[in-house]
């Protein structure tokens, strides 16, 4: 007698409508990098990958976040903080920027 049972699971009908952005903007990145511009792709699971060393204040500032019961989930729009310093690094890198806007599936 089999003790493992093989079940279809069925998602929930209010999940119909549920995107997941990360793989919309993915599509995007991949569009742009076509049209011959560098992008830097920070949705993949490993920076390693593309020679992003963290630095050890980043690495010592999370370990301190944790300790302090500070590492939730950031705002789905992301943390104002962190969003200026990413732009002030892509001004000193002189990297484009592009502008874009998504809109929800009709």
């Amino acid at each position: 007698m089999s003790l493992t049972q093989i079940r279809e699971i069925t998602p929930a009908s209010r999940l119909a409508h549920v995107r997941y952005a990360i793989r919309d903007l993915a599509c995007i990145a991949s569009e742009v990098a076509l049209q011959g511009h560098k992008i830097i792709p920070l949705n993949i699971g490993d920076p390693i990958t593309f020679d992003f060393q963290t630095p050890t204040h980043m690495i010592e500032a999370v370990h301190k976040a944790m300790r302090d019961g500070k590492n939730g989930y950031a705002p789905s729009s992301g943390v104002q903080e962190a969003l200026d310093a990413i732009r002030g690094e892509g001004r000193a890198r002189a990297l484009p920027t592009f502008r874009m806007s998504l809109s929800p599936p009709e």
